[in-house]
Parts: structure tokens; sequence; C-alpha cells
């Protein structure tokens, strides 16, 4: 029975899911940014292996670090696996990838189940519930976070996958049936999917440690999870370190909607989830009302302690889902600090919801059954599918509709295929030849509507990694919130932004400042008025602030008439420091006036060249000047004049830069990653390899027979210590 309800499952999503996922697509939605980031992980490995930890991206949000701040694992393994597959290949790689997690995602949730002390039968529940969740673009464990028609959250479907093992393998080491060392490596490489999803595992396991002190005691309980925690601790610590060394160059964007970054309060949640909208959106709550009963088993007197910890985690994650407009500042008693998007707990809400509406269809079948006799206990199983039923026609419908979408837009990508071509052909020679931004439009203008079928021509420029002013695929960088106040109108903004290149539908009307490049059937390209990417300048005035303040400062510098005069204002997130005379502003302190600053002294940047991630340019100045290159700063950037290194500035609006002396001079920025993260890196890959050499008593559960001061196996009771006839303990997972 076991597997032929999981092969049903699998089975049900491979036929809903191949139609669309069996053929290489244009995204319309964050899959473009993925695939462009797994692509450029692999040129990285190709060419500097040891850069693919933490390597530069220009594409978006003018320039960033973006694996220094961002879930790693999910570029990495794609990227790793694009080094064998030719790049036309590669959609089909990436969409071959996104059906194998999906496919494979409620045999985890049947593992992790089956790990965290649910039988039989309300395992294979919660995996035939597992593919059938529902929301209104709520970004949870459903398909519309995944497909086309979707969010495309790669990330996080790598994590969809991984969590519920790491919590399942965690509860096992907590009851002492496993080892740490295979629970602290799901819980990293959970972390290392999807940060958030990460935290919903440690939190996970600190709220089974508390329901397990009672019965296995304070003591037994730290000495299995402190090995668990300390493991899992020394294999992120490559990531989590440096980010949060590094946490003023991590943006807090303005720009996201309030909700994701506080979620949606009690009074809402609690709305959704009693009409359904959380688990069974435009069906009946089939889900919602298994979920209910589920949660009465779980929590009534005698349940085991795996379904108490599946009610009593779905209850305090909905409780933290409820988010700051309820709890306020006390969520950082749970280690939540704004920069947390709180929305995405509704990963937890999912995946424990899931649990406990399994318990209840598994339940109810088994009760089914027992109530039957002979042939007819196969009515058991039939009739939990045929409750199961709405919500598997919901889904046909959800994922029908949008192949039905996904057909159209493809035919009109295919119509436009040769201009497409003829664009990507000729803004690659320009990029070759002179390097510079292109400015498609915004998302928020007519950049928004400037598609083919329902793609978006910035949705090309990030599959076709060419530098871009667009739409904020990322905000981490300081100055992505001000990109998006690019004004197509000033040529001071081109210039600012290093925007060279426009590309426009034929038929639009363009600045009579832009000249005419090329003709690309129906796209017209443009040059703008963009020095380069390198340019010398004056800095005028000093900024001291918070990381949260330089969107201010930047803005209105970027309004102002100071981009035009090249003058530039140091951002300083340490106040205190020398600042040579120059004005000090702070929060709310109006820019001075142009004419009341020095003039930039002329000179000329000749001979600008890009090698990947390093830019160097020959500088000829008449007087002391600031050489600014147009990319965001961040710490690991590293300055050169004339060889020898110099210290950088970070500068209006969030860009990096060097102080250089009036004469000739060869400077040269280069983006190169401190030691310390290659160094706690090898150190996460040297933990599982030199474990076996930890002390057994380490290495062992506290109740293994084996280790040290063990008590014994578990008895058929599941009582620890207590003598059992021979193999009446469960078996170890």
């Amino acid at each position: 029975m076991r597997w032929l309800v999981l092969a049903a499952t699998v089975a049900f999503q491979a036929w809903l899911l191949l139609p669309e996922l069996s053929r290489p697509v244009h995204p319309l939605n964050d899959d473009a940014f993925h695939i462009a980031t797994a692509l450029h992980v692999r040129e990285v490995l190709e060419t500097h292996p040891v850069r693919a930890l933490d390597p530069w991206f220009s594409y978006w949000s003018l320039g960033y670090p973006l694996l220094h701040a961002y879930q790693p694992l999910a570029p990495w393994i794609t990227g790793a696996l694009a080094c064998f597959t030719p790049e036309p290949r590669f959609l089909a790689l990436f969409h071959a990838l996104k059906l194998l997690l999906l496919l494979a995602f409620p045999l985890c949730v049947y593992l992790g189940a089956r790990w965290l002390d649910l039988d039989e039968a309300a395992a294979l529940g919660a995996a035939l519930v597992a593919p059938l969740v529902s929301t209104d673009g709520l970004y949870g464990l459903e398909y519309g976070s995944y497909l086309w028609r979707g969010s495309g959250l790669y990330t996080q479907l790598w994590a969809m996958d991984l969590l519920p093992l790491a919590i399942g393998r965690a509860w096992s080491a907590l009851r002492g049936r496993a080892g740490p060392l295979g629970a602290a490596a799901l819980l990293a490489l959970t972390f290392l999917a999807h940060s958030v999803y990460g935290y919903i595992a440690v939190l996970s396991l600190a709220l089974a440690a508390g329901l397990l002190v009672r019965g296995e005691g304070a003591r037994t309980v730290v000495h299995r999870a402190a090995p668990v925690a300390a493991l899992a601790g020394t294999m992120v610590a490559f990531f989590v370190v440096p980010m949060l060394l590094d946490a003023a160059a991590i943006n807090h964007s303005r720009w996201e909607p309030t909700w994701k970054w506080d979620s949606f309060g009690h009074q809402q949640v609690l709305a959704r989830l009693a009409s359904g909208e959380l688990f069974d959106h435009a069906r009946l709550p089939v889900l919602t009302a298994l979920l209910a009963a589920g949660l009465i088993l779980a929590l009534r007197r005698g349940a085991g302690l795996g379904e108490r910890f599946a009610g009593w985690g779905f209850l305090g994650w909905l409780a933290l889902y409820f988010g700051r407009p309820t709890w306020g500042p006390a969520l950082y008693l749970v280690g939540i600090s704004p920069d947390v998007p709180l929305h995405r707990l509704i990963g937890a809400v999912h995946l424990f919801g899931i649990l406990l509406a399994g318990l209840a269809l598994g339940r109810g079948a088994v009760r089914l059954a027992a109530r039957l006799a002979g042939a007819w206990r196969w009515a058991a199983p039939v009739a939990a599918l045929l409750l199961l039923l709405p919500a598997v026609r919901e889904r046909a419908r959800f994922v029908g509709q949008g192949l039905v979408w996904l057909r159209a837009s493809e035919a009109a990508v295919l119509a436009a295929a040769p201009d497409l071509e003829a664009l990507h052909r000729r803004l690659a020679e320009l990029q070759a030849a002179q390097p510079g931004r292109i400015y498609p439009g915004l998302a928020a203008g007519w950049g928004g509507r400037f598609k083919i079928g329902e793609v978006r021509i910035f949705d090309l420029l990030s599959l076709w990694r060419l530098d871009a002013v667009a739409f904020l695929f990322h905000a981490m960088s300081l100055p992505s919130d001000v990109m998006v106040e690019f004004d197509e109108n000033r040529p001071a903004a081109y210039d600012a932004f290093d925007v060279r290149y426009v590309v426009m539908d034929s038929r639009r009307t363009p600045p009579p400042f832009l000249h005419p490049l090329a003709c690309c059937g129906r796209f017209q390209l443009y040059t703008g008025p963009a020095a380069g990417r390198i340019g010398l300048g004056a800095l005028g005035f000093v900024y001291e602030g918070g990381r949260d303040e330089v969107y201010g400062i930047a803005s209105a510098w970027l309004k102002s008439e100071l981009p035009a005069a090249r003058v530039y204002g140091e951002i300083a997130l340490r106040p205190g420091s020398e600042h040579g005379g120059l004005p000090v502003l702070r929060r709310w302190d109006p820019l001075p006036a142009v004419g009341a600053l020095a003039a930039p002294p002329r000179g000329e940047v000749r001979d600008p060249r890009r090698d990947g991630d390093d830019w160097t340019a020959e500088i000829d100045a008449e007087a002391p000047a600031l050489v600014v290159l147009e990319e965001t700063f961040h710490p690991s950037w590293r300055a050169e004049v004339d060889g020898k290194a110099v210290p950088t500035l970070q500068v209006t609006p969030g860009f990096v830069a060097a102080a250089v002396a009036g004469g000739r001079h060869r400077v040269a920025f280069r983006y190169r990653p401190s030691r310390l993260k290659l160094g706690l890196f090898l150190l996460a890959v040297a933990t599982p390899l030199l474990w076996p050499a930890a002390p057994r008593a380490w290495r062992r559960p506290a109740d293994d027979p084996l280790a040290e001061g063990g008590r014994g196996l578990p008895s058929a009771t599941g009582e620890p210590g207590r003598s059992g006839p021979a193999g009446a303990g469960p078996e170890r997972r």
C-alpha cells in the first residue's frame, strides 16, 4: 500500500506538470533571475572556481555580490550541473530540476513524517495532501510559488523539499534514534537553500526540545541537541558570519510591500484560515477541514509525541505568521529582526498543516478500514481519494489554465524570434565594444508593458545576462531603491547610472537627446549620454547616518544638480572619522548648492576595461580627484592606484570610489571577497569528514546501547529505559 500511494501521488504530479516542465520556456517571473544567477556561477566555476563562493553580479540593481547575502545552495548546484550542459540546453536542465523537486516533495513529506514518529497512515495521508495546497499568491508550499504563471521561487523550492527532512531528522536525533551529523547536515542545507526556511527548521528544533524535556529530561535533551546545533552552525558559518559582518551593506527595501516584511496580523490570518484561503483558495475547504480534525487528534490526551509536536508546531508557526502587527518588538525574543520577510513563514504553517491534514486523513482511512471486512477494506483509501477530489480538480484547473497562457506567450515569442535574436546579437556586440547599462523601461512605467507575449523585455535582458537599469529582481544593494527613480528625461541620470543604451518599441517616441543606433525589427536601439562606468568627480560633502537613512540622501542627490556637476557625497555609516573640512550632513539636512562646492578638476578617463569583476582605466586629472566606479559599494571592493592599494569610499548614491592625486594614474577596482569566507567554507567541508574522529560519546545518540552511559533501546511502548521484547523497539531511521 505504501508504494502504491506514493507512486500514485508522484504519477499524478508528473501527469499534471510534465506538459509545462518538460520543455524550455521563457520565464516571466523570478526564474529569469535564478537562471541568470546559475549561468554566472557556471561561468565563474569554469574560470575562477574559488571566486564561485562569492562572485560579483553586475546585471541587476547596479551590481551586488549576490551570494554574499542570498541563499547559495540552489545557484551552486544548478551552476555546477550546468558545467556539463551546453548553454542552449540549460533551460531544459533548469526545468527538469524544478520538475524533480516538485515530484520529490510528497516523498520528502512522507519520510519526514515517519522520522517524526507519525504512523504509516498519517505519513501517507500527508504525502497525498502535500501537492494540493492552494492560496491566492501567498508564496507558500504550492504550485503558484514555482510554476510559469506564478512567482518563480526557485531557491524556496529546494528548501521546501529539505525542510520536512531537516525537522524530521532533528526530531529523531532528539529522541536518540539518530546521530547528530545527519540532522545537522539537513539543517545546514535547508538554511543554505533558504535562510527563512533554515530559521524555521532551527526554531522547530527548539520547540521539539521543549516538548521532549518533560519526558526525556533536560540534561538528555541538551546532550542530544547541542551537537546538532553546533555542527549545523559550523556548516553554515561561512555564509552567516560574513553576511552579519557586512549587514550594513544589505538594503532593507522600502519598495517591497509592507506585508512582505511584517505579515498580516492575527485578524487577517485567522480570517483567511477560517475561510479556507490559507489552504483551499478557490475551492471547497477540504484541506482546512482535515487540518482542523488533525489538530484535535494531535492535541487530545493520549496523542503520541510526534502528533503533539505537529499540533503545537502548527499553532506556534501560525502565531508567528501573525507578524509584527500582532507581536511588534516582541519578535526579537525569537530572533526575528525587521529584516526578516515574515510573509515567508507561511511555509512553516503549510508544512505543519499538511502533517495535521495527513494525520486526520490517514487516521480516518484506518478506522474506516477497520470497520469493513475483506475486499471492502479497499473502500477506505478510495474514500480518502474521493475526499480530496475537489482539491485535485482545482489543482488540475490551475495548472491547465497556466499552460494555456504559457502556450500563447511562447507562440508570440516564437513569432518575434528573428527580431529578438537580432536585438540580442546587437546588444552583445555593443557590450563587447563599449560596456554600458541598458534601459528597457522601468517596471512601474512603460517597461512593465514592453513585452513579447507575457515575457517582458527586461526579463530577456536578465536571461541574456546584460547589465540593466530596469526591474528590481533583487533589492539588496543600497542604491537599488534609488535606481527605480531613474528619470529617462534627464540626461544627467543616464550618466549617473552609466545608461549607455536604450531599447524601445520602434513606435515609441524617445527623449530628444537620445540618438538612434540600430533597428532590430520591432525594436529600436538608442545611445544615451553616459560617459562610462568609471568617471572623475569631486567629493563635496559627507553624510553621516545609518543604513536605513541612505535612501533619503541618495534620492535627494539624484534629483539635484549635483550628478550633472559630478559632485558626490561620501556616505559614512560609521560616524566620527576625519572629513577634511567637508560639510557634514545628517538626516533631514538639505544638500549644499552646487555653487557652494568645489567643482571637480578637469581630466580624462581613457581606455576603461572590464575583465570579469575587475575594472581598470587610465586617469589623467589636473588636480586631486575622486574616481568613481558606478557599481554598488561593498567592503570587499579593492582599489589600486598605480599598483598600490588605496582605501575605498562609499559615495552617493551608493557607489564605490577612490581618491587620486593630480596627474596620470592607472586605477583598478577589483572585487575580492575576504579570506574569512573561504576559511569558514573549508571548515564546513571538513566538519562531516572529521566527525567520525570525534569521541564516541558525541557521535552516538544518548540512549544508544553502545554509547557510554546509554540507557538501552526504547521498549515497544516507546518509553526509554525499560526493557521490551527482543526487536520490539522502533527501528532506527
